[in-house]
Parts: C-alpha cells; sequence; structure tokens
C-alpha cells in the first residue's frame, strides 16, 4: 500500500476514534428538555378584578373601522393584457421617408444645371427628370433648393441646398 494512502487512512480513523469517545463522555441530556416560566401568582383584591371578555369579541383596539362597501367593477390586477386594439375609421396618411440624399455640389454647364447627391458611399450627378434609384425622380432644380418626387407615394419632397449667391 502507498505510504500516503496508509498515513489518510491512520488520520481519519484517530478522527473517528476521537470523536467516538467525545460522544461517549458527554452527559445525557433528557430528550424533553424545554425552558418552564412559572409566575407566581398575585393575589388581587376582588375589587379590582375585571370580568373576563368573551373570546369572540376582539379588543377595542383592533376593531376594524367601518368601510364602505366596493361599488366600482373589481379588476384583475396581475390579468394579461388584453391584444384587442380599436382600430380608427381611418388609417394614418402615409407619408415618406426622410430624404436619404447629401448634398455635395452643384456644376452649369452650358446652362443647364447638375446636382450632385450623395446615398451612403454612392455618387449621383443628377439632372432635372432623371431618376435616383427606383424610389426618386428629379422635378425641379433651383439655386435654393431640389423637389425630389418619392414614386411609391407620389410625395413631392424639397431639398435644401443653401441660398443664392449674387
Amino acid at each position: 500500500m502507498n505510504p500516503s494512502v496508509l498515513k489518510r487512512w491512520l488520520v481519519l480513523c484517530g478522527l473517528l476514534a476521537i470523536t467516538l469517545f467525545l460522544v461517549w463522555i458527554s452527559p445525557e441530556k433528557p430528550q424533553d428538555s424545554g425552558i418552564v416560566l412559572t409566575h407566581p401568582r398575585a393575589t388581587v383584591e376582588s375589587s379590582h378584578v375585571v370580568p373576563p371578555v368573551a373570546a369572540n369579541t376582539p379588543p377595542a383596539k383592533f376593531k376594524l373601522a367601518h368601510r364602505l362597501p366596493i361599488t366600482e367593477a373589481i379588476t384583475d390586477l396581475f390579468a394579461a393584457p388584453s391584444s384587442v386594439t380599436q382600430e380608427s375609421s381611418e388609417p394614418a396618411a402615409q407619408t415618406a421617408p426622410p430624404l436619404p440624399f447629401a448634398y455635395i455640389g452643384k456644376m452649369v454647364e452650358n446652362g443647364q444645371a447638375k446636382v450632385f447627391l450623395q446615398e451612403g458611399e454612392t455618387l449621383y450627378g443628377i439632372k432635372l427628370g432623371e431618376k435616383l434609384g427606383t424610389n426618386y425622380q428629379v422635378t425641379s432644380i433651383n439655386n435654393d433648393q431640389i423637389k425630389l418626387l418619392y414614386l411609391p407615394l407620389k410625395i413631392t419632397q424639397i431639398m435644401s441646398i443653401g441660398t443664392r449667391l449674387d
């Protein structure tokens, strides 16, 4: 047998022997040991004796105040929310999303204005009447604004490009 295993078993057996010895020498305690308090009965004169109160009547300080009956409907505080939604008679007016373009610059060539707009990493050089992707078409180019038509809803949106410098 390995010496470390033998050493471990000897230590465990020694601890078991000590525990059993301590249990054997400990004094026995009675099973029903409990604390009992006794009060000596005081002698009371008969004039100071309070008549006993009936067992079913609570003392005055523990009586509940008068309450009004519940008149409103009782609701369950922990009920799941109802999924009933009220539908409006008219649907909300549809609006075009905000313009996804950023104004980069403007160039006038042969009397025709060409505006440069950027959408993400895509750069558009547009003229009057051209389409931007599939959703927008240029309807007007002025010195201070560009009018774009949002094609799915036929809504005109205006992009301000600054003021006119004369």
